[in-house]
């Protein structure tokens, strides 16, 4: 489910993208003319943009968005081979536990039995030979 939506997320920043470089090729634009911005952190454009953005030209802005739509690619593959290595130290962790689970079982076993020996009066059988003596 995540990975298809980041998909659809990352086709719908390619289209505009691509919309954005057909609008850039339609009108002429000289070069180095600043449209506006904003040049430090903080407020700018309508919405929070916490490093600024582009160089303030139409084609400083549209290489800002490719560079961050490459940067969105790259931080998606390390999110995923990060989630890759917490998965398997969780499956090593829960095999770790089935072990130490079925030691604690058996050891419990052995502690029960010395127990229950050590509370035997001497030259009693144990309780499962009581029942086949008195029987048989």
């Amino acid at each position: 489910m995540i990975r298809s939506a980041t998909f659809t997320a990352m086709t719908i920043l390619l289209v505009l993208s691509a919309a954005e470089v057909v609008q850039a090729q339609a009108t002429p634009v000289a070069t180095g003319v600043v449209v506006g911005g904003n040049y430090g952190r903080g407020w700018g454009g309508g919405f929070y943009r916490p490093y600024g953005y582009g160089g303030g030209t139409v084609y400083g802005s549209y290489l800002h968005g490719r560079a961050s739509v490459i940067r969105a690619q790259g931080e998606f593959n390390l999110n995923t081979s990060a989630a890759a290595i917490n998965l398997e130290e969780a499956r090593s962790m829960n095999l770790d536990n089935q072990v130490k689970y079925v030691e604690t079982y058996f050891e419990k076993r052995r502690i029960n039995s010395s127990e229950r020996a050590s509370e035997r009066r001497p030259g009693s059988a144990p309780a499962h030979r009581r029942w086949a003596i008195r029987s048989g």
